[in-house]
Formats: structure tokens, sequence, C-alpha cells
């Protein structure tokens, strides 16, 4: 019987449990991954990919939150595809030193 269930822990508890199989982003599971709870296999054909932007308001300040919070996503990505968990490329440093990612 298809489930559809688009809450993240919902998804990889049905795979957890063996009642499902589901695509995720090697990110959202790596942990798992590590800790022997799932297993993963990369999609190679057709190729996926997707680019990972942060949108800010022009004309106008953004708060000290999402000044923290879009530095701190940036961060993350980065140290995601520095350590081979988001199969990424780094495309473009800001002049804040922030580093955007694509896929």
């Amino acid at each position: 019987m298809p489930v559809e269930a688009d809450a993240l822990q919902t998804l990889k508890d049905l795979a957890r449990r063996g009642h499902a199989a589901t695509v995720l982003p090697y990110a959202s599971i790596h942990e798992e991954v590590a800790e022997g709870k799932l297993t993963a296999t990369p999609i190679v054909a057709p190729a996926l990919s997707r680019k990972l932007v942060v949108a800010l308001p022009l004309g106008r300040q953004t708060s000290n939150a999402v000044t923290r919070f879009s530095q701190e996503l940036c961060r993350e990505v980065t140290e995601m595809v520095e350590d081979g968990v988001w199969d990424g490329q780094l495309l473009l440093k800001s002049q804040r030193g922030e580093t955007a990612a694509q896929r």
C-alpha cells in the first residue's frame, strides 16, 4: 500500500523499520548511515541537482537574527561540502566570506 509523507523524521522511521524506501538528501541521513541505522545508495541516472540560495530583501536592512541565520546556514553548507556529506560544489564567496553551494 503506497504511503505519502512529508515529514523527514516519518520518512526516515518508515525506511529504518523496513516499511518503505524513500528519496532524501544524503545530508539529512548521513548520521543514521554512519550509525548503521540506514543504508544509502546514490541515484546516478538521471543526474539530480539543486541550487541552495539565501534570498534576502532588497532595499532594507535585515534583522540580526536573519543575518546570523544566513551566516550559519552558509557555514554549515560549506562544512558539509568540504566534509563530503553534501555532494556539492562551492560556487562563490561573498564579501563577508560566506560561501554559496550548489547541489
